[in-house]
């Protein structure tokens, strides 16, 4: 018996070039399906299985969509005709939308040999009984566990697709093998990236102790775009994806897989899956060339034969090809860089599609984004009018006129009172989260690890409590209706703390903060002096709050960006609007001073203009 296991087609378009209104790179995924297809119909497989992100893209406009749907009816229909019988599965919303599913499962109504999945179940055929686990709509699982909080959720969902594995395993017939086709990610795969994915709090995944327990005969997975056997077992296999999508493919292989199963095989009874063998695809190469600072001088002065026979030219290696080029420069040589006489030389030598030649880094100079060099505004506004070429009359003219500015820019100054390493001490909490009473010193710990099952607050303890005692910013945000979110429950509670001890630089500080079950706040923050508590409090807990936000110097998050990583908000600064990053990195790097400075001048020409507008009224008025 041969299976055919092919997913993650994506059919659809990619940025890159067009031709008469057609995406050449959707293009590229047609031809390697038609390989697929091709193959299918000389080797006339039993099982066809496609384990989901049929396409790219979930929602699309219309005559894009119907373009990407008649593809998919093409490929599946040639499969049809080759093969015994054709399973293909939803991957995740975001790429096989609702839509785009109800249209096959309409065409293929009537196709007694092509089983369209949304939803698990076990497809029984006279090859084999596969059992089909379609992609994730966290909502359904959200509606079951309505309480769940973020750190769980993945853990919880995790379990849950365990306990499904199983259950449909429990439905397969025993008398012909039975095979698992499931879109999730296994841990102990190998990423695109070629990392190990070994951690089950990012995702859901299916356990491995579950498949170990199902023994499948077969586990055919899409998901991971890597083609490969998993480590740990000799029968579990993502058949990666039928073309190269992105940077991220670069250097792999891309196709599909035939399975093979042989009658009574080393001497057990039935069909035995014996081995497997990989077909690769026509699929669309990557090609990352790093320029070195000769390849850089080569390109500013117009030498750029010589940078092409240096990467490619000697072996023809962008022909055909998705490139990009990767440099490092100072900023003077940015300018004089010759980017798009190096993109013309890489289409003349035969690349298909030149993705970016950009610098991975610029060497600084002193203008705007050098500013945070010098502590004091004047000196850095000196530095980059002289960067620009003003004369030095001119320098002091603009120094003279913004004196004022600076000088109430800097008069509000609300950062960091003290500068230094912000190293942890202690964290002591009592009726916090899942906790009754705890305490634990960070004091002779360099490196470590916290480890516990699922549940057991490791996270509440050494994240949610932090970000607790010093903001108050609970995960689960504001709600009306619970006044302490982060308030143990139980009959007996009636208040809780949360105590941090940290030091910024040479000072040690503490801060306390406690809240009544109706709410009722107290805050204090000491500093310790000769071994002892001086308070630093002020009467109002908000006042007090204003004097922690100033010595800490940054926001929640700016810390949650760099100090204190929250176990379901990894992403958060790369996730952020550009917008929230750039405060968060003006935070760090003690840039507020120029925003202030900003709003002053702002406030400043506003009110000439008003003053200038009254004076002018006057004047019309008194003619």
């Amino acid at each position: 018996m041969k299976i055919f296991h092919s997913g993650d087609w994506h059919i659809g378009n990619f940025k890159g070039p067009e031709k008469d209104g057609v995406n050449l790179r959707s293009l590229d995924t047609k031809r390697c399906l038609e390989t697929l297809a091709e193959r299918a119909e000389q080797e006339k497989p039993e099982l066809v299985l496609v384990p989901g992100d049929v396409f790219h893209t979930g929602k699309t406009w219309s005559d894009r969509c119907c373009d990407e749907v008649i593809t998919a009816i093409e490929i599946i229909s040639r499969l049809a005709a080759a093969a015994g019988q054709v399973v293909i599965m939803r991957g995740t919303p975001n790429h096989d939308g609702e839509g785009q599913f109800k249209v096959l499962l309409t065409h293929f109504r009537d196709f007694e040999n092509v089983h369209i999945v949304v939803n698990p179940e076990v497809i029984q055929t006279k090859y084999a009984d596969i059992a089909v686990l379609p992609g994730f709509d966290r909502g359904i699982y959200r509606a079951k566990f309505p309480w769940l909080g973020k750190e769980e959720e993945n853990e919880i969902f995790s379990q849950e697709l365990g306990k499904i594995v199983l259950g449909l395993r429990a439905q397969c017939r025993p008398d012909r093998p039975a095979i698992l086709m499931a879109h999730y990610t296994v841990p102990g795969c190998n990423t695109e990236s070629g990392q190990s994915q070994l951690l089950t709090q990012f995702e859901p995944v299916v356990p491995p102790e579950s498949l170990d327990a199902a023994a499948y005969d077969l586990v055919a997975l899409g998901h991971i775009h890597r083609p490969q056997l998993v480590s740990g077992f000799e029968n579990v296999y993502y058949s990666g994806s039928i073309n190269a999508n992105n940077f991220n493919d670069e250097g792999q292989e891309r196709g599909f897989w035939i399975h093979h199963f042989e009658e009574g095989a080393s001497g057990r009874d039935g069909m035995v899956f014996i081995n497997s063998e990989f077909v690769k695809t026509p699929y669309r190469e990557f090609i990352t060339l790093h320029f070195t600072d000769a390849d850089v001088e080569d390109v500013i002065h117009n030498r750029l034969d010589e940078a092409a026979m240096n990467h490619w030219r000697f072996n023809g290696d962008v022909s055909g090809k998705i490139v990009r080029i990767l440099y490092e420069c100072s900023a003077e040589q940015k300018k004089a860089f010759h980017t798009a006489m190096l993109e013309k030389t890489l289409y003349e030598d035969g690349a298909f599609w030149v993705a970016g030649i950009n610098p991975e880094k610029i060497g600084a100079s002193a203008d705007r984004t050098d500013l945070s060099q010098e502590t004091d505004p004047e000196a850095n506004l000196r530095l980059y009018l002289q960067e620009k070429g003003m004369e030095e009359t001119d320098i002091e003219r603009l120094l003279l006129k913004s004196g004022p500015i600076i000088a109430e820019a800097m008069a509000s100054e609300t950062g960091a009172a003290f500068s230094g390493v912000f190293v942890p001490i202690e964290i002591e909490v009592e009726n916090y989260r899942a906790y009754e009473k705890e305490k634990f010193s960070f004091e002779d710990i360099q490196f470590c690890t916290i480890n516990g099952p699922n549940g057991a607050g490791k996270s509440s303890l050494f994240m949610d409590a932090i970000i607790d005692c010093i903001y108050e910013e609970p995960r689960e945000g504001k709600s009306k209706s619970v006044k302490v979110p982060w308030l143990r429950n139980g009959d007996k509670v009636r208040s809780g703390y949360i105590a941090f001890t940290f030091s910024i630089g040479d000072k040690t500080y503490r801060i306390f903060r406690s809240r009544t079950k109706s709410g009722k706040p107290t805050l204090n923050i000491a500093e310790l002096v000769d071994g002892e508590w001086e308070n630093r409090s002020c009467e109002r807990a908000d006042d007090t709050q204003k004097v922690i936000d100033q010595l800490i110097g940054v926001d929640s998050m700016a810390v949650k960006s760099c100090a204190v990583i929250m176990q379901d908000q990894y992403g958060m600064f790369l996730q952020a609007k550009s917008e929230e990053r750039m405060a968060v990195l003006s935070n760090l790097l003690g840039l507020e001073i120029y925003g202030r400075m900003e709003k002053v001048a702002k406030d400043m020409g506003s009110e000439y203009k008003r003053m200038i507008d009254g004076k002018k009224t006057c004047h019309r008025g008194a003619v």
